[in-house]
């Protein structure tokens, strides 16, 4: 065989590898199917320190090497694949955007307004019982408001009060009515509760109704026993 045979020859096996490192993809490399462990890798590594490993000790960890697409009968190219840049981020599961969700507003429930007495028939033939302050203070400790944290706002800084329940109730006396109130660590009151509905000008409708039945039943203040 001269030389030109040789160097023809030469030609069509370098023809044919780089024909099979072309094929090369990066999914092929990097198949667990087409990588090969190395036990004990020797690449920088002298033999005495390899021999002096202390396999018998609890601590030791064998050097170990994996190499991709060392499986493959034609050594793989590495040219062709992409190029990362250090600032790109490298994910093994692929980027899905959630679906876009617009959540509701979160708006505090408001509180129910104080009831009032608009018509007779507002006051006329309305139950009424005899309340005892132990039980009422009793009830209010037990009540959660519906609230998240205190509802007062600052009229000049426009700032928010961040205190949180529970809230210190106090009972007071009104007349024949009990006022309950809520009011948060700083002072500022969450909710008043009154235990009668109120007429014009902030009158009880107990004492209302009090006063009409001393005076129509003929008795009056200066009576006495």
């Amino acid at each position: 065989m001269d030389a030109s045979e040789v160097l023809e020859e030469s030609l069509q096996n370098m023809s044919i590898q780089d024909a099979e490192t072309q094929v090369m993809n990066e999914q092929e490399i990097n198949d667990l199917m087409n990588s090969v462990i190395d036990w004990g890798d020797s690449e920088g590594v002298s033999n005495e320190e390899i021999e002096a490993d202390d396999s018998e000790d609890e601590d030791y960890v064998p050097r170990i090497c994996i190499r991709l697409g060392g499986a493959l009968q034609a050594p793989p190219c590495i040219d062709n694949l992409p190029v990362i840049d250090a600032s790109e981020t490298v994910h093994d599961i692929p980027d899905v955007e959630p679906p876009s969700v617009t959540l509701p507003t979160l708006q505090q429930p408001g509180f129910p307004d104080t009831l009032e007495v608009m018509t007779e028939d507002d006051l006329i033939g309305k139950r009424a019982s005899i309340t005892y302050e132990d039980c009422l203070r009793q009830l209010a400790t037990l009540l959660v408001l519906p609230v998240q944290k205190c509802p007062y706002t600052c009229d000049v800084s426009k700032m928010e009060c961040q205190c949180r329940p529970p809230f210190e109730v106090s009972i007071t006396r009104r007349g024949t009515a009990s006022i309950m109130e809520w009011t948060c660590l700083v002072g500022h009151t969450v909710w008043r509760w009154s235990s009668q509905p109120t007429l014009r000008y902030g009158m009880l409708a107990g004492d209302f109704m009090l006063a009409s039945n001393i005076l129509l039943s003929g008795s009056n203040y200066a009576k006495r026993d």
